[in-house]
């Protein structure tokens, strides 16, 4: 007999009953379909009306898809969908759109939402791949820059990186009685920056400072990016005054 598929936590942010309505009893509908026996079953739907409320229960709960319903003046609606995700880094997100917007479409594919689906073409089934690919695509992507060391965006290394790199390192200096200094520092304000200027104003701002940091290092030093705005640097034999000024 196959085993039952894992119970799926979902986050609905959706203001239109009749379209909370339409999602429970698709994905209730695909269950008893399924039998309980395919990947694509069970759900348990919690539904929300605002950003606000999402929010809160993002810090109580560990949701493993989020549905948003992106049917506003677009602006708001990519300002709302950035702070969701930065409230919800590590959880797939889900548009759902009222009508066909191939050019709407592509900005939150860029924004970093996982799938868009039309409100009329949904049905039980598509929806259920829609989300279960949603989840997956985003575990595969996270291995994947799990065991990376180099952050793919400015090149520099991750976190990871930095630690396996700088651990080596540190034991040549010890042995050669080498003077060592590690820097950490972050783009000021840089979660308010990345809501209101947007995911690729974000990008070029970290690309520069990626850059601005390879020009101030000598070779032999370790530069990386550590996420959210935080930079690390270990730079050999260098005065803290030269480091400081740098």
């Amino acid at each position: 007999i196959p085993a039952a598929a894992a119970l799926v936590m979902a986050l609905l942010i959706e203001q239109n009953p009749a379209d909370v309505r339409f999602v429970r009893e698709a994905l209730l509908e695909l269950e008893e379909i399924q039998a309980g026996n395919s990947w694509l079953s069970p759900y348990d739907i919690t539904d929300v009306e605002s950003l606000a409320e999402a929010q809160l229960l993002l810090t109580e709960t560990a949701f493993d898809v989020i549905l948003f319903d992106v049917n506003l003046e677009a602006s708001s609606c990519l300002e709302t969908l950035r702070r969701l995700r930065s409230a919800a880094a590590q959880t797939p997100i889900v548009a759902l759109t009222a009508r066909e917007d191939p050019s709407f479409a592509i900005r939150l594919f860029q924004e970093g939402i996982e799938d868009v689906l039309v409100k009329n073409e949904m049905d039980c089934s598509p929806l259920g791949r829609s989300l279960r690919g949603a989840i997956e695509r985003h575990r595969i992507a996270y291995r994947l820059r799990s065991l990376a060391i180099r952050d793919e965006l400015s090149g520099l290394l991750n976190f990871t990186g930095f630690v396996q790199m700088g651990e080596l390192l540190a034991r040549l200096v010890a042995r050669a009685s080498t003077p060592a200094r590690v820097v950490l520092f972050s783009v000021e304000n840089f979660s308010s920056l990345s809501s209101l200027l947007g995911t690729q104003e974000e990008e070029w701002l970290l690309l520069e400072c990626a850059e601005l940091l390879r020009n101030s290092s000598l070779d032999g030093d370790l530069l990386a990016y550590i996420g959210h705005g935080r930079f690390a640097w270990l730079s050999l034999d260098r005065s803290e005054d030269s480091i400081h000024s740098d």
